[in-house]
């Protein structure tokens, strides 16, 4: 199986970090969505959060091969190993491990407006608290912009780089 992987992450000095995280399958239809407060954090951490928190749901579903985009390109390039930035930190050490398992993982750098559906995700911060808020469904009001997507009306101009 296969699943397709976008993390985003929302950043304000007086609110904290946000993330979320939505997964499709190979055609862009919505299977699962997830949202986390974080708090007062390094805008970073709260990236590579999103990503071991979205790899971790997908190892633990058993897909065999996932896809992983983020618009931060710091962190891609950290857990692609082309930044020795962070080297020996838990949580970049555990992404890669996650990464390194018997399953297909492919990882692309996104210009930011291509996670329009993520970044409504993440910006859900109402009533959660620092545990995963998983969607099992697109909430009501981003339902709209999950069909756009799905039926190619959205906009999906953004760079690809930075593969495993």
């Amino acid at each position: 199986m296969m699943a397709h992987l976008e993390v985003q992450v929302l950043f304000g000095a007086s609110v904290g970090g946000r993330s979320g995280g939505v997964f499709r399958d190979e055609f862009g239809r919505w299977f699962l969505g997830f949202a986390r407060f974080v708090g007062r954090c390094d805008v970073l951490i709260v990236e590579l959060l999103a990503i071991h928190d979205g790899l971790l749901q997908a190892w633990v579903s058993g897909y065999s091969r996932v896809e992983l985009e983020s618009d931060c390109l710091e962190a891609v390039r950290i857990i692609t190993s082309s930044s020795s930035a962070l080297d020996g930190n838990a949580l970049v050490v555990s992404i890669k491990e996650l990464i390194g398992r018997e399953w297909s993982v492919v990882v692309h750098h996104i210009g930011y407006v291509n996670n329009r559906v993520v970044d409504m995700l993440a910006s859900r911060d109402r009533g959660l608290d620092v545990a995963h808020t998983l969607f099992s469904g697109p909430p009501a009001d981003i339902a709209s912009i999950v069909e756009e997507e799905l039926a190619g009306h959205a906009s999906t101009v953004g760079e690809v780089d930075g593969i495993r």
